[in-house]
């Protein structure tokens, strides 16, 4: 059955760039040592031992061309637990009564950087091509992936992204959320708890599962320690919500450092911190084999009248205290931006990106720009005195980068805040910052890039704002506490980075 795939008209680092169904090539001069799938190495999954009945609605789901082999798969099932709204999905898929929607969110692997054919040999396109060409019924897909950004933006901008009745839902952030080295209290897991729990509470009540991809050195040498990534800190939401939890590295370490075997070492599933089409062959696998054997699991037992109780039930509290989702909130990027600026005097609106990957925002080198935001921060519900939280979205990289001032005026108020582009992690990823601003019906926040650097330049990025809805956020991603230790000195987790790529 032909899938439909959704792709959303925002753009904040770089995303899909439209719902045209031509699939998008990657220059292949930006991968010379590129490396294709093996196709030699392909296999499928056998049926053994059950009723006529069973295999006929295995069949169309056991056409799957693996690459990864089956123990390697089994590792890769990182956790699976009870499984209950995973299994009410596969029950559905085999009965094929209702049309089903399956989504994504996360960064830049997951919108398909280093694929080939981006909409064609990513993994998300794998993986859904493959469900909705097995299932009985009409399966929608929805990649809400935005480039260089941590799960937390996209627990504040999540509806830029999906909709609320997404039936299935896989969450990849452990190369952008890799930020801390903290055991108790991570920051990137406080964030990732509360977007989970933005999605669990969706009226469909989605299956929830965290696709973690191995991190590897940029130049392919050698691979990084195995410890050398989130998804062990992260892991704890899949055990204490009960989602599924997928584990490339653990799937893929064993054959790529222990045992090296041609067609899975790093530099045959990478292309840099990006997947190859290898790469994301294989993260389709593990989610292909993570439905089968939820499939199998239906057919061999079918739902309980405890797990259709659970289903119905309030969510879970917070594993962290008090972490609840993030209140209403209007998150603005991409073209709407647009439509908020009232002044851009040596600001520019540009792609810093591609045709294929889009990077707009308003950006500036020179200091004395100034950049005008209008926005509405009056709220009837909230008491006139309190102020409302607003939060700018900008480019944060290592090197060229400026500071800007952020004030507020025509009306309303705020604290002046400096934003400093630098950080220390030689990535580009977009962060926020936060200032507070009093109740106005027009409220203009001011950007202006001052004649100050960290770095050896005065680059700038504004690419999206949020205003809340409420006097009250929860605070998202502090950078400083995750870049430096009180001294100004780099933490051990990017001490290990520049170490090791």
């Amino acid at each position: 059955m032909a899938i439909r795939q959704w792709a959303f008209s925002f753009s904040l680092a770089c995303l899909i760039a439209s719902f045209a169904p031509v699939k998008a090539a990657q220059d292949p001069t930006l991968y010379p040592n590129y490396r294709p799938i093996r196709d030699n190495l392909l296999w499928s999954r056998s049926i053994h031992s059950l009723e006529p009945s069973a295999k006929d609605v295995l069949k169309p789901f056991f056409n799957y061309k693996f690459y990864l082999p089956e123990e390697q798969l089994r590792a890769a099932m990182g956790h699976v637990g009870s499984s209950i709204r995973l299994r009410k999905f596969a029950m559905d898929l085999i009965q094929g009564s209702r049309p089903l929607k399956i989504g994504a969110v996360g960064g830049s692997i997951t919108f398909g950087t280093g694929a080939s054919k981006i909409r064609e040999t990513d993994w998300w396109s794998v993986f859904a091509d493959w469900l909705a060409s097995s299932a009985r019924g009409n399966i929608t897909s929805q990649n809400g992936a935005v480039c260089g950004t941590p799960s937390a933006y996209m627990a504040i901008c999540l509806e830029n992204s999906l909709t609320p009745d997404v039936d299935l839902v896989f969450l990849e952030y452990a190369w952008n959320d890799a930020f801390d080295d903290q055991i108790v209290n991570n920051r990137p897991v406080v964030d990732m708890e509360r977007l989970i729990r933005r999605i669990l509470n969706f009226p469909s009540r989605p299956a929830v599962v965290l696709m973690q991809v191995a991190l590897v050195t940029d130049q392919l040498a050698a691979a990084g320690p195995f410890y050398r990534t989130v998804e062990d800190v992260e892991s704890v939401l899949a055990s204490y919500y009960d989602l599924s939890y997928l584990s490339n590295r653990n799937g893929l370490y064993q054959l790529a450092v222990h045992t090296p075997t041609a067609g899975f070492t790093f530099p045959d599933v990478f292309v840099d911190h990006h997947p190859g089409d290898t790469g994301h062959k294989i993260m389709a696998d593990i989610g292909a084999y993570m439905i089968q054997n939820a499939i199998l699991s239906v057919l061999l037992s079918p739902l309980s009248t405890t797990e259709w109780t659970r289903l119905g039930e309030p969510l879970i509290p917070p594993m962290y205290p008090n972490n609840e989702v993030p209140p209403g909130v209007v998150c603005t990027s991409g073209d709407p931006l647009k439509k908020l600026v009232v002044a851009s005097d040596g600001w520019e609106w540009k792609n810093e990106g591609t045709d294929i990957k889009p990077k707009w925002g308003y950006v500036s080198y020179a200091p004395g720009s100034k950049l005008v935001l209008r926005v509405g921060t009056e709220r009837p519900s909230v008491r006139p005195a309190s102020r409302i939280p607003v939060l700018i979205h900008y480019l944060g990289s290592y090197e060229f980068m400026g500071t800007v001032l952020v004030t507020c005026q025509s009306g309303c108020t705020c604290n002046p805040r400096e934003i400093d582009g630098t950080i220390a992690r030689r990535v580009s990823q977009t962060f926020f910052a936060q200032v507070e601003a009093s109740q106005a019906e027009v409220c203009d926040i001011v950007i202006t890039l001052l004649d100050k650097t960290t770095s050896n330049g005065h680059h700038f990025k504004v690419s999206g704002i949020v205003v809340s809805d409420t006097d009250s956020i929860n605070s998202v991603f502090h950078r400083e506490k995750h870049l430096m230790n009180n001294d100004g000195h780099p933490t051990s987790f990017n001490l290990l980075r520049q170490q090791y790529g």
